[in-house]
């Protein structure tokens, strides 16, 4: 690859055959370049830094600030997507061809009615259409909110909470068990 790339880290590049796919930050494209030639095989637009989540029921898997993308790893071309935050949220692989995401917005209250909203669950999302396969509440400790890095074992799912340092907010290590 062009030194242009050489500061990434593997974590910014998923292979796809005889090729790589990755984001650069800044760049409003995620490239898919040839590992024999160095060649861009396909190019495709984003319009705000993309997080690639890997490969799932043969579609390459990003999020955008407010989106969820599918596309076809040969070619680039958007096989699906869907409404997604970002901002309270985080998607991951989970077992067959699903993803994961996880919702921990801080609950809020509508004053004027005396109702709670709680933003707070775990949804399922089918990685061949981008339905919502399956969607539970989240209950425990609200101060738990923004998830920004999750991992699983397929039985729990591990993640830590956004870091807001204006607000002195400091994050926290949280664990969420699957229950069949």
């Amino acid at each position: 690859l062009p030194d242009l790339h050489a500061d990434m880290t593997m974590d910014d590049i998923i292979p796809s055959g005889q090729n790589v796919i990755f984001s650069l930050p800044g760049c409003p494209y995620i490239m898919c370049v040839s590992t024999g030639s160095g060649e861009t095989v396909w190019s495709f637009m984003i319009n705000s830094s993309a997080q690639l989540v890997g490969m799932q029921a043969g579609n390459l898997i990003l999020i955008e600030s407010d989106r969820i993308f599918a596309l076809d790893p040969a070619t680039g071309k958007l096989r699906w997507q869907r409404r997604h935050s970002s901002e309270q949220a985080a998607v991951l692989p989970a077992a067959g061809d699903t993803l994961v995401s996880v919702h921990l917005a801080k609950p809020e209250k509508d004053r004027k009615k005396n109702i709670q909203f709680n933003d707070r669950y775990i949804r399922w999302i089918s990685a061949k259409d981008g339905r919502t396969v399956k969607q539970l509440p989240i209950e425990g400790d609200s101060s738990i909110s923004d998830a920004m890095l999750i991992t699983s074992d397929g039985k729990r799912i591990f993640g830590m909470t956004n870091h807001t340092p204006k607000q002195n907010h400091v994050p926290k290590i949280f664990m969420i068990e699957l229950q069949n």
